[in-house]
């Protein structure tokens, strides 16, 4: 709610949070949909490396900062049983098709077989970025495609979330050359 935003914890939380998610998803070369999901069910070695740095993040941040910052608030959702659940069932369904896709050589509308790209083997950028990016999963409780369905779900003070993932986003692309890759 917009009450809570106008709170320290709850600017923490969106804002804080938010600018987390963008220049981690920056930094890693995508999200929890990106590496976690499309990465893995490819056997992206590298993708594995950010979904390893993801969960690491979250889970520190939700052991060992919301309880001492956030003493009254609940744990987010997206380090809950459920979302293992749902991105371990989207991991496998994604390896099976796209072993049926690489085995079977399919082709795309164009006649064009389906390639599946390697990632590149900068392995610092993976585990930083998925770690940054983890970090602020979990102090929003949030990562960037639940912030669409909420904006658009009514919850408006997520706008703040978007704004602050941009400006991570931003931040990093000013501060791309000066960090370890």
């Amino acid at each position: 709610s917009w009450k809570a935003l106008l709170t320290w914890q709850g600017l923490l939380m969106i804002g804080g949070g938010g600018f987390l998610v963008g220049f981690g998803a920056r930094y890693a070369g995508g999200c929890t949909s990106g590496h976690a999901i499309s990465g893995l069910s490819a056997l992206q070695v590298p993708s594995l490396f950010a979904f390893l740095g993801f969960f690491i993040g979250g889970l520190l941040v939700i052991n060992f900062v919301i309880p001492y910052l956030f003493y009254s608030v609940k744990r987010p959702l997206s380090m809950s049983f459920h979302m293992f659940g749902i991105i371990g069932s989207a991991i496998i369904s994604g390896i099976i098709i796209v072993q049926i896709i690489k085995r079977r050589k399919i082709k795309n509308q164009e006649g064009q077989e389906i390639v599946i790209k390697d990632k590149a083997k900068t392995y610092p950028r993976y585990i930083i970025g998925g770690f940054i990016f983890g970090c602020g999963w979990a102090i929003a409780g949030a990562c960037p495609a639940p912030m669409f369905i909420l904006l658009g779900a009514g919850h408006t003070v997520f706008i703040v979330y978007l704004i602050a993932a941009m400006t991570g986003t931003f931040v990093y692309g000013l501060l791309r050359k000066r960090i370890p890759h």
